[in-house]
């Protein structure tokens, strides 16, 4: 399945697939919050990924790759794909942030404008789902996936973020 600006889900999960809003900020208003860095030696540049910086060397990508909790739960999986030569500049502190959420850089400045999301259901055979597989994020059924990209002064970096089974128990205070 390819990425489409419009998916059908259910409710529960529609009210975090379609935020624009910091999600690690409403999951540590809600319940004990933690990011892990996923580290993988190879770590593959996506197809889509290479098309949409119009590249095709795969040393030239920074990837963070990183599994958010709620509560002691894996509850998303986020990629983040930034050109190696955007690091010197505003999108280097993304290698500087560890455990800390990428919202901490995006949603602090007004200036960094957010693109609209495209979706995909991740089949079995989808790289992605591949990837999680890889990371020992093992899910079955359908599961979710959200693109979109953010633009520091003409600098992009591509967001992916996949919703595990368990994001759908948190409740979200309103």
């Amino acid at each position: 399945m390819t990425w489409q600006v419009n998916i059908k889900i259910g409710i529960k999960l529609n009210l975090w697939v379609k935020d624009k809003s910091s999600l690690s900020k409403k999951i540590i208003n809600t319940m004990p919050f933690k990011i892990k860095n996923l580290k993988v030696r190879h770590i593959k540049v996506f197809n889509d990924e290479k098309v949409f910086f119009k590249k095709e060397n795969t040393r030239d990508f920074f990837i963070r790759e990183v599994l958010i909790f709620a509560d002691k739960l894996p509850v998303i999986y986020a990629r983040t794909v930034i050109p190696k030569k955007y690091l010197r500049g505003f999108w280097g502190r993304v290698k500087r942030l560890k455990n800390s959420p990428l919202s901490g850089i995006v949603f602090n400045k007004k200036c960094i404008l957010r693109s609209d999301f495209v979706f995909k259901k991740l089949s079995d055979n989808d790289e992605l789902r591949k990837r999680l597989n890889a990371c020992k994020i093992y899910e079955s059924g359908a599961i979710t996936a959200r693109k979109s990209a953010f633009n520091h002064k003409g600098e992009k970096v591509l967001l992916t973020e996949v919703f595990l089974s368990s994001i759908e128990g948190i409740k979200i205070l309103e």
